[in-house]
């Protein structure tokens, strides 16, 4: 049965209230409609003020009163069913309840009682979703004798997502696990390196020790041809960024602050409906802070849902969230333990229960601008059809919790304010951050959603839109984000981000010529350079010191060369230490100063021991690519002390709270039913 998306009628219809002329009118016939709410304790200024948002937002007045928390579903649910004279399907019920296929996941409407055996085909008592339709419109089905049944009962939205879960619990945990490797393997990292990539590799492996034995000479600078090139790419696109960023305009405004922008009215008449997703693993001390900054989103709360992924076997966090008091909008989904655990595979079962036009994701630790969902939205509807993503900046808020964490802040300030915007210029594919990126659900599930095996799916994500012919764009927006401040847990996060890398070069480098074709010449060659350089100058890295080291110990350090083949290996190594370092301590001191953060831009002189770190987790990841490919090495948040902005202004989060008028009242979720998985 289609959902019910009915809006009031329209304005020349309507009785004019007193008011400003912008206020919505205010039909008599909704009035008369949901009149029965008023003898179950609504007061009628409140019904009034619910149609009114209802008409401006383009939803039932029983959503706005449902989704700000003034009544729960299970009340209104409760008067409608005595209103219409019908029986109500409690969740104890729901075991008995069987779901048709055809019905959506993420809102079903109906679902019939199992009919005992021996039944005929139209026995049992069919069961709607007492907030799927407008009163009138549930009236005419049961008067008509829809559906073919001769008995009805209503249910609210949680019994009917119970019954789902019941009847289709294999199906949705195979979806997630599975769905991208049943849809494209070999878009899929779970394969693995394919024959023809072993044999390329064994090929290239032998060509260079024949090489270095028959003739050493020409294979030291064969050898040190290729790996320069990732080097020079490297510090070419560095250059390139840092032209782009000192011609750009400085934003200085606060972009996460204690203020929340004032509302927009304006913009409430046309929004989307939003899904939020958010992942969470052993995060049990982060949620009162999470819950605190989705709070602050500026957008209609009768259009967001917000999607809390819990692991069925994270106990520590399932208690937390149902000891909170959370606001209607928010629901708290379980994951089924089935492997592999990481957040991919989380976002994938979470995306199946998505009820939005536009979803996006957040992590834990994350503290969106409040307006980030409008300008998402805004960009995607001036993008084009084409338009698959947009990309919030990621800011560290916790610089001050040590060196690497600085270091840290000011590779996200180089990452997200020049280098992929001067991606973006250059029609590349974005290597996509892990959070606060925002897609159409349509497009998502198109293209089959987050790889389950990929470490660093969001990654692997943003090339395979753009092999789909998807284009992904930045937004100014900006997200503050938690950096890890002790070397355990930042190595820990670094090797899982590396081994991501390492799984999404081999995924899309398994048939070359079809990549070739996806992205076109220039597509092909950035790839190669953004993902293959990334990784493969992470590797090469400490071989240069290592030949610095040999050399002074065999006393050649400042011997000019005797031979073209160490000439040439001195001179790339020589630019590839001197040059990639000015170009890194250059562009991360502009775009932290860009910022304002002149403090931070200094310690962008460190950046040198910081790379060595990382490429001590690529060596890492490297080893763990073969021992454990999609072991997840989960990274501990909450141990920073108070938030801060751009410009060391606390970010209040605690004890914020929206109002009725299209923000969110907290209601327990005993009385709404929020905390039911799915």
């Amino acid at each position: 049965m289609p959902s019910d998306t009915e809006t009031p009628p329209p304005h020349g219809s309507l009785e004019q209230p007193a008011g400003p002329p912008d206020v919505p009118r205010v039909s008599p016939k909704l009035i008369e409609e949901y009149g029965f709410l008023m003898g179950c304790g609504l007061e009628r200024q409140a019904l009034m003020e619910a149609i009114r948002q209802a008409t401006r937002l383009g939803v039932t007045p029983h959503c706005v009163l449902l989704s700000s928390g003034v009544m729960a579903e299970a009340d209104y649910v409760g008067a409608l069913a005595a209103y219409l004279g019908l029986g109500i399907c409690g969740p104890h019920e729901a075991v008995r309840l069987a779901v048709p296929d055809d019905e959506p996941v993420s809102a079903p409407t109906l679902a019939r009682y199992t009919a005992p055996p021996g039944a005929g085909a139209g026995s049992g008592i069919v069961v709607l979703d007492g907030t799927a339709h407008r009163p009138t419109k549930l009236a005419q089905l049961v008067a008509t004798r829809a559906l073919g049944a001769t008995r009805f009962a209503l249910a609210t939205p949680a019994t009917m997502r119970a019954a789902v879960l019941r009847c289709r619990a294999e199906a949705l945990a195979e979806g997630a696990a599975g769905g991208l490797y049943r849809k494209n393997p070999a878009m899929s990292a779970s394969s693995g390196l394919s024959y023809a990539q072993i044999l390329g590799l064994a090929v290239i492996a032998g060509l260079e020790i024949g090489g270095f034995l028959v003739v050493p000479g020409a294979a030291v600078i064969a050898l040190t041809a290729l790996l320069t090139l990732p080097f020079l790419i490297i510090v070419v696109s560095r250059v390139v960024a840092f032209a782009a960023l000192i011609r750009a305009p400085v934003a200085r405004t606060p972009l996460a602050g204690p203020r929340r922008p004032p509302p927009d009215p304006a913009g409430d008449r046309d929004p989307a409906h939003y899904t939020v997703l958010c992942p969470l693993y052993c995060e049990a001390a982060m949620l009162p802070q999470l819950v605190g900054a989705l709070l602050r989103l500026d957008y209609p709360v009768a259009r967001l849902e917000i999607l809390l992924l819990l692991e069925a076997v994270d106990g520590e966090t399932r208690r937390a969230a149902a000891n909170m008091t959370l606001p209607a909008h928010f629901r708290v989904v379980i994951v089924p333990d089935r492997g592999p655990r990481t957040k991919p595979k989380a976002l994938d079962y979470g995306l199946q229960f998505a009820r939005g036009d536009y979803v996006v994701v957040y992590d834990a630790e994350d503290i969106p601008e409040p307006d980030q969902l409008r300008k998402a939205l805004a960009r995607f509807r001036a993008g084009g059809d084409d338009l698959a993503c947009v990309q919030a900046r990621l800011m560290i808020h916790n610089p001050r919790d040590g060196w690497l964490a600085r270091q840290f802040a000011i590779e996200y300030l180089a990452l997200f304010d020049a280098l992929l915007p001067t991606f973006e210029r250059l029609g590349l594919a974005l290597p996509l951050g892990g959070t606060s990126n925002h897609f159409p659900v349509e497009v998502l599930r198109r293209v089959g959603g987050w790889d389950p095996h990929n470490m660093t799916e969001d990654a692997d994500l943003g090339v395979r839109l753009a092999r789909y012919g998807y284009r992904s764009r930045m937004l100014a927006s900006t997200t503050y984000e938690e950096a890890p401040a002790r070397f355990g847990e930042w190595l820990k996060q670094r090797t899982r981000w590396l081994k991501g890398w390492f799984q999404t070069y081999i995924v899309h480098t398994r048939r070359p010529i079809r990549l070739l074709r996806d992205l076109g010449l220039w597509g092909f060659i950035g790839f190669h350079a953004i993902i293959g350089g990334l990784i493969l100058s992470a590797l090469v890295h400490p071989v240069f010191y290592g030949l610095i080291v040999w050399a002074h110990f065999n006393g050649g350090w400042l011997a000019w060369p005797e031979t073209t083949a160490g000439f040439a290996l001195w001179s790339v190594a020589l630019i590839n230490i001197v040059v990639g370092y000015l170009a890194a301590i250059t562009l991360g001191f502009a775009a932290a100063a860009r910022r304002g953060r002149w403090r931070l831009a200094l310690r962008a002189l460190l950046i040198p021991p910081y790379w060595l770190l990382i490429s001590l987790a690529a060596y890492r990841a490297l080893f763990q690519l073969f021992t454990a490919p999609f072991m997840w090495e989960k990274t501990a948040h909450g141990a920073c002390g108070p938030l801060h902005d751009e410009h060391g202004h606390a970010i209040a989060l605690a004890g914020h709270r929206r109002q009725a008028d299209g923000r969110s009242r907290q209601v327990s979720r005993k009385h709404h039913g929020s905390g039911g998985p799915g």
